[in-house]
């Protein structure tokens, strides 16, 4: 399991970028962190099915095999999410850790649905021509997204470290929205180099 919390406590990191379910649970266990930022407005993650799926309703989950990276992160609290609005229960499906392989996963038909980000598997499926549907969290529970988190003892010891990087990603934001294609083609144009 990635524990990028658990690193950032550790001092392997100064900020990370994760849930807010994973900020609840470390603070459940004593660790002092923070979010600082939220950055998605909605909960990111979605179950994404086959267009053609017989998984019309949360309720015909059952029975079916879902692929998840594992049992952590937003993708795992997600589904625990969808399975209880529809009255299901982790018994009640087959669950899959299929690590971060969704998309081939879900092509080669070795599960019935998968576990991913909204703005992540959905559009690399759909590049691919695997036509899906999607059924997002954010629709059925809200739960608190994703975002920048640091550790307590970084924020009140370096209050203008945290403004500063929390500004600059918020920036990065606002100016990749306001010119998707340039900046895309910019940040394709750096890698490359």
């Amino acid at each position: 399991m990635p524990d990028l919390i658990g690193s950032m406590v550790l001092g392997h990191d100064t900020f990370v970028f994760a849930g807010g379910d994973e900020a609840l649970v470390a603070r459940s266990k004593n660790l002092q962190v923070v979010d600082v930022a939220t950055i998605f407005q909605r909960y990111p993650v979605s179950l994404i099915v086959p267009a053609n799926s017989s998984i019309q309703t949360l309720a015909d989950l059952k029975g079916h095999t879902i692929g998840v990276p594992g049992p952590f992160g937003s993708t795992y609290t997600g589904l625990l999410a969808l399975l209880y609005q529809a009255h299901l229960s982790l018994s009640d499906v087959k669950v899959q850790s299929i690590g971060f392989t969704q998309v081939a996963a879900l092509i080669a038909h070795r599960v019935d649905a998968v576990m991913g980000y909204s703005n992540n598997e959905p559009l690399q499926l759909k590049s691919q021509g695997f036509n899906v549907r999607t059924f997002d969290v954010s629709n059925y529970q809200p739960l608190v997204s994703n975002g920048i988190i640091t550790t307590a003892g970084t924020l009140h010891s370096q209050p203008q470290l945290v403004r500063s990087f929390v500004q600059a990603t918020i920036k990065g934001l606002k100016d990749v929205i306001a010119d998707q294609r340039g900046r895309y083609r910019s940040a394709r144009a750096t890698c490359q180099i």
